[in-house]
């Protein structure tokens, strides 16, 4: 994926019960799921095959036994193909409202380069704000 990117993350996270009762190893692979489900746009469906991936990049060494536990708390829910992240579209939208954002960005973007043209050609015509010559 490209350009700059981010997630919500609740600022208690650290301290979250679920979060305290998983260790560093669920927190880790908890927060490198967020992080990837993010950048590859699925809404927060982390696939079983990915969990190895997900590990390596947490440095967590039994990325299944963590999934369990992160299970167990409720951080992940299971949905046949692996599992989904509690609250993940709650905290950071769906892929579907971050492309409708990114539409009106770019038309807001669009919008204003025409009115700064405008506002060069009009200029370069010797014409004010107001319309009127000088």
């Amino acid at each position: 994926m490209s350009g700059e990117r981010w997630v919500r993350l609740d600022v208690g996270y650290l301290t979250n019960p679920k979060i305290v009762a998983v260790g560093r190893d669920g927190l880790l692979l908890h927060l490198a799921s967020i992080l990837w489900c993010a950048d590859h746009e699925t809404d927060g469906a982390v696939p079983k095959a990915l969990l190895p991936y997900l590990g390596a990049l947490a440095g967590v060494k039994s990325p299944v036994r963590v999934a369990n536990r992160l299970g167990d708390v409720g951080l992940y829910v299971p949905n046949g193909d692996g599992w989904h992240l509690h609250d993940f579209e709650r905290m950071n939208g769906s892929e579907s409202e971050a492309e409708v954002q990114r539409i009106k960005w770019r038309q807001r973007q669009a919008d204003y380069r025409t009115r700064r043209r405008a506002e060069a050609v009009a200029e370069t015509n010797g014409e004010t704000k107001g319309g009127h010559h000088e």
